[in-house]
């Protein structure tokens, strides 16, 4: 266009020559204009239906298959996002018994009874089908653990007991028996009532002993 522009202004082209030049550049740059638009339409609609996630996690759970129309608001699938918890849900008749920065002994079944601690850091006030909701921080969670159940040991309220190793309880006929000292250091096998008591080697003494009274271990002279 300017080596025509250049030979009309030496008296060589003709003005009309010119005019006609200049149209034609016209309309070739709308055809690229145009074919610049239809190239970016045709981009925009290639990326529709393309759904963004809020953040960077682990799909729990995808409830509309691919290419399934949607609509504004539908849930298209659950995603984990920041670090992973324990969430527990109980009766909430103990919600009471909870607090924030409590520590909790968690147990995976099917992890060989390894038992880890986790501390309570959230205690939602909102209560569903009678059930109340907290998550705990346990370190070193996996992110394949997530979904799966497993067994937490939560204290629920306090009262006094009296417990005892093992070793001091010894079985005969279905009936449980400890070597108590009498007043006069003689010892004598009476029978109690025992019960499982953590996870320990202890049980507790539901009856046949009273708090001061001294036992011992079972094979102990009378």
């Amino acid at each position: 266009m300017g080596r025509i522009r250049t030979l009309y202004d030496s008296g060589i082209y003709a003005k009309a020559r010119l005019e006609q030049s200049e149209a034609a550049a016209k309309a070739a740059a709308a055809n690229l204009k145009a074919a610049r638009a239809q190239a970016g339409a045709s981009a925009e609609l290639a990326n529709q239906g393309a759904v963004l996630a809020p953040a960077d996690g682990k799909v729990l759970h995808a409830a509309v298959p691919i290419g399934t129309a949607v609509m504004a608001g539908q849930t298209i699938a659950e995603v984990t996002a920041g670090p992973l918890v324990v969430r527990l849900e109980l009766p909430e008749g103990q919600a009471a018994s909870l607090k924030l920065g409590d520590r909790v002994a968690l147990e995976a079944a099917n992890a060989g009874g390894t038992v880890r601690q986790g501390t309570i850091i959230e205690i939602y006030p909102s209560i569903t089908n009678g059930q109340m909701t907290a998550d705990l921080q346990v370190a070193g969670l996996a992110s394949d653990r997530i979904g799966q159940r497993i067994r937490a040991h939560i204290q629920v309220g306090q009262r006094p007991a009296i417990t005892v190793p093992k070793r001091f309880i010894m079985s005969r006929y279905g009936i449980d028996f400890v070597r108590l000292v009498q007043a006069n250091n003689q010892t004598s096998d009476v029978s109690v009532q025992t019960a499982p008591y953590g996870a320990g080697d202890a049980v507790e003494i539901l009856s046949g002993l009273r708090a001061g009274d001294v036992i011992v271990a079972a094979g102990a002279a009378q």
